[in-house]
């Protein structure tokens, strides 16, 4: 799935008439990952969690996904992912509206220099957005992939 039909689904599902009105929260706001949550910093500074079940419901909800698939196995996706390094982020669905977690990558003269003589200057800053996925499929959940 590409990430137009995606935001397509999204709009319909939630309502949105633009992409301005999505709640978009940094990256690095993410506090914890556990069995039953996500809990962040919202952009007043406040505590707050997502219930990921929650979003494995709204998700099947919004793809018209029946609660198991062919093989009987649980279908715990919970929203999408797009890597990209610049403007990359995992969007979950939540109740009411949706969350996009955004990655800020700063790009630096140096950073530059680095990724022409062929290093990775972004190395922890892709192992951090990956190490996301990562904790979400080790308790039993995913983000559809849209690059």
């Amino acid at each position: 799935m590409s990430w137009q039909e995606y935001s397509k689904i999204i709009q319909e599902e939630y309502h949105i008439e633009s992409d301005d009105t999505v709640i978009k929260i940094p990256f690095e706001n993410i506090l914890e990952v556990t069995p039953k949550e996500l809990i962040f910093k919202d952009n007043k500074g406040e505590i707050q969690k997502i219930f990921l079940e929650d979003c494995a419901r709204n998700f099947r909800e919004a793809f018209g996904l029946l609660d198991t698939d062919t093989t009987d196995r649980k279908v715990n996706g919970i929203g999408g992912r797009y890597s990209a390094r610049t403007n990359g982020f995992y969007e979950l669905f939540t109740d009411n509206h949706h969350i996009r977690f955004c990655r800020t990558t700063k790009t630096t003269p140096f950073k530059n220099f680095l990724m022409r003589i062929g290093w990775n200057a972004y190395s922890k800053d892709d192992s951090d957005f990956w190490s996301l996925e990562k904790r979400l499929r080790a308790i039993g959940y995913s983000t559809m992939d849209l690059t």
